[in-house]
């Protein structure tokens, strides 16, 4: 288990990246020395399962959070409670099958979405509509109808990686 005093004393961090560490789960106590300026949360490859409703929360300038190869299954607004600066969220490589209703609402200054590699089969059709997308990145399960579904409020992407829709705009970062 990663070590609860780990970033004890330590001030102004500003990126906290976490790989195979075999956490299964990001408590609200974990990682509660660590002052709420964070900017960058990435915990990958570590057979993360489960995300306490408020453990984002404390981090209220969270603009990166990169989940990436480890074992989740769904995305939900408990999630995200709190995390009103989230730029990117990255959990490609989950085993994510469910994104919840709601689980974006609220979040309109997140640009960048990736899901790739995740069996993703349930995705309500209006869970993009409160954000304004320029990069998004689904898993093949994803139809090509269920992608133009889900981007036809998305008129600034630059970057899309869809089951027979890929686009990328080589003027933008």
């Amino acid at each position: 288990e990663f070590p609860r005093d780990f970033f004890k004393g330590i001030r102004d961090i500003k990126e906290v990246y976490i790989e195979k560490q075999n956490i299964s789960t990001l408590s609200k106590d974990m990682l509660s020395e660590i002052p709420d300026t964070l900017n960058t949360l990435a915990v990958t490859e570590s057979n993360l399962r489960t995300i306490e409703a408020g453990f984002i929360s404390k981090f209220k300038y969270l603009g990166a959070l990169k989940l990436t190869g480890n074992l989740l299954t769904e995305l939900s607004p408990e999630l995200l409670v709190g995390s009103d600066f989230l730029r990117w969220l990255f959990v490609n490589d989950n085993q994510i099958t469910t994104i919840k209703n709601g689980t974006f609402n609220g979040h309109s200054m997140l640009s960048k979405l990736k899901l790739r590699g995740n069996p993703l089969v349930s995705v309500p059709d209006n869970v993009l509509d409160d954000v304004f997308l320029h990069e998004v990145e689904f898993p093949t399960t994803i139809s090509e109808d269920k992608c133009n579904t889900l981007l036809k409020r998305q008129p600034e992407l630059s970057h899309t990686i869809c089951p027979h829709i890929n686009t990328y705009n080589s003027d933008e970062e």
